[in-house]
Order: structure tokens, then sequence, then C-alpha cells
């Protein structure tokens, strides 16, 4: 009798596994039409989306690295009036940059000190409303509780940069092709692809995936408000010239920086009309890297690589 149950539970475990997880991918869907849906908010209101990141004058000095002010403030800031987290947006001090409760080179120059950003803004740091949340994400690597996100907007190479009205390097030109980058405010009039076949935002988990075989792994990235790196509220297709062609891409020394989820077979997406799809880890390069792109620009490609595909497939037809 007991060996026929622990057969049932053997033969049980798999399926009430897999039901959990179809119920956590389908809340990180929900999660995700709940960004898109602050996201347009915010557009009927200011005929834009948000900035990827927002860079003023009076944050230059004082915690620079590499000349990008650390602190500068994220995307979800501004969607938090319209995402019904008016209170948690109030007690963001504008005066101040962000906070990250964090260390490491992608942080620096506070590898090993602290604070990273302006104190003023640390009691906001760790307060991450459960939608930026994925269920499926595994948050062992924060070194506070609750002060990452799992979600990103779509970019590429220097996002955090790339200035749509400033004099800029022409290396971070192409960075303006997506939907978001430092100080951008793109609107829909200007996604001439369409908006069901260009990314909105991404899963970019805050943790690195276990199997990853780099030794450089990132065990904390994407924190809240903060932005000095592209791993902090960018999910990037191409890192320096580079394409990298699957989601969930594990075999990078910055994968941090890439789109990332833990469900099985592929991460959600969010999409410029509103729509959440779920994206293949083996979805057909030109079909990732159409859609990171708003006008029919494309990024620099390692044709090389092994999911390379042809056509001009998009997201939704796959």
């Amino acid at each position: 009798m007991i060996a026929i149950i622990g057969i049932l539970i053997a033969l049980l475990l798999p399926a009430v596994q897999a039901a959990r997880e179809a119920a956590r991918r389908m809340q990180c869907t929900n999660n995700l039409k709940q960004i898109g849906i602050a996201m347009h908010n915010y557009h009927d209101s200011l005929k834009s989306f948000p900035p990827g990141n927002l860079h003023l004058t009076w944050m230059n000095g004082l915690h620079d690295a590499g000349g990008v002010p650390c602190g500068m403030w994220g995307w979800p800031l501004f969607i938090l009036p319209y995402s019904e987290q008016q209170t948690l947006y109030n007690q963001f001090d504008f005066t101040h940059r962000a906070y990250a409760y964090a260390v490491g080179v992608k942080y620096t120059p506070h590898e090993t000190t602290s604070p990273c950003g302006d104190t003023e803004n640390q009691a906001i740091a760790d307060q991450v409303p459960a939608f930026l949340r994925c269920p499926s994400g595994i948050h062992a690597g924060e070194v506070q509780k609750n002060s990452n996100k799992d979600y990103a907007a779509p970019a590429q190479d220097y996002a955090e940069r790339a200035d749509s009205t400033s004099t800029v390097e022409s290396r971070y030109r192409p960075t303006r092709q997506s939907v978001f980058f430092r100080n951008s405010g793109v609107g829909l009039a200007e996604i001439v692809d369409g908006t069901s076949h260009t990314f909105l935002s991404l899963e970019a988990a805050c943790t690195t995936h276990p199997q990853s075989t780099i030794t450089n792994k990132s065990d904390n990235a994407n924190p809240f408000l903060f932005v000095n790196h592209g791993s902090q509220g960018y999910a990037l297709f191409t890192i320096a010239g580079v394409a990298y062609f699957a989601p969930n891409e594990i075999s990078y020394n910055s994968e941090c920086r890439v789109a990332r989820g833990f469900h099985t077979g592929g991460l959600n997406a969010g999409m410029c009309d509103g729509s959440v799809q779920f994206v293949s880890n083996t979805v057909a390069a030109t079909a990732w890297r159409a859609t990171f792109t708003r006008a029919n620009a494309q990024a620099p490609i390692n044709t090389g690589g092994a999911n390379e595909g042809g056509g001009s497939q998009t997201i939704d037809s796959l």
C-alpha cells in the first residue's frame, strides 16, 4: 500500500509543479499587462512613453562612474502614479539621486563601499511593488530584500548614456532605435513598425541563471529605480556591438544585461499595443532583433550565430 502511494505521489508531483509554474507564468503575464497599462496611461497624459532613465545636469559630479552618474532615475519611477502607486511615488525625493542596495562593478565606484546613490532615497529603494516582481524569479542574491525588480525596458548598447537631445558619440546613436534610452520620450507615432511588432517591456530577472557557465556571474542586478549601467532597468539586444540572438543568454560574461526569466522554454514580453507574448528561447534572430526596434532599424548583427533565422518574421507570428 505504501509503495502504491509513493508511486502515485511520484506521478502527481510533476503535474503539481507544472500547474504551479503555469500559475506563476500567468501572474507574470498580468504583471507585464499592468506595466503596459501604466505606460499607456502615462502616454495619454504626456503624449510619450516615459524615459528609459532620466539624467539631469545637476546629477553630474559626485558618484560618477566612467562619466555616467550613479543614481539616475529609472523608468519605473515615472509610471508609479499610473499604477495605483501614488503614495510610493510621493516618497521619492526629486532633489536627489536614486539609491541602490548593491555593490559590484555595475555600481562603480561603489564596489566595496556604501551608499550607492543618495541616502535621501534609501527608504523607497526596497519597496518594489508586487507587479514589478516575477513570482518565478529567484531573489536570493539581493543585498536587501525587495530592492530589485524583474522587468526591464527593451534597449540597445549604451541606452543609459544615449540622449535624445544632446550630441553624443556616434557609437551611442543606434540605441535610439528602441523605444527607451536616456532622456527618451518616444511617442506612439514614432513606432512605425507597428505597436504589435515592437517590445515595450521584457522580463529581466534580477538574479543570474544558476545554469550559467560564466564565472563572472551577477547575482544582484536590476535595482528598483537606480540607473548607472545597462543592467539596471534595461534588457539589451546588443552588447558592445555584438548581437545575442536568444533570450536567456547564459554564455556571456555580462548576461545580467540581457532579457532573462525563469519560465520553462522562454520568457514573457510586453508589446507596445499592450498585449503580452511568450517568446521562445529558440526564436529566430531576425524576429528577436526586429522587435527591439521601432522604425525598421537594425542593430549590428553577428551572422555567425547558431540561431540566426531568415525572412521577415515577427515575434507574434512564431
